[in-house]
């Protein structure tokens, strides 16, 4: 059975984190997954919800503020598909 990549982007705030998912594929479903508090029990849970065996997840947030630091550090120390990015370091247009 081929595995299902599913990709995640979080957007992090103080108090709220929205999570969307991309499926595998060029033509893969894109969606807006909901708002969770900004918690790491929160996060973690939603996470177990959206992966599974054979659905490995690949996550993209933005450090930029000390939340997305805070929340996400244990979670990105224990996944190797993350992708962290620097908002600040991108040229302005």
């Amino acid at each position: 059975m081929k595995s299902l990549n599913k990709y995640v982007g979080l957007d992090v705030h103080k108090d709220t984190t929205v999570i969307a998912v991309a499926e595998d594929g060029r033509t893969g479903e894109q969606r807006v997954y909901g708002t969770i508090s900004s918690d790491l029990h929160a996060l973690e849970r939603a996470l177990r919800k959206l992966g599974g065996p054979g659905v490995p997840l690949h996550l993209a947030y933005e450090t930029g503020c000390a939340c997305a630091d805070s929340s996400l550090r244990p979670r990105r120390c224990s996944s190797p598909n993350s992708a962290i990015c620097a908002g600040a370091l991108n040229p302005a247009t």
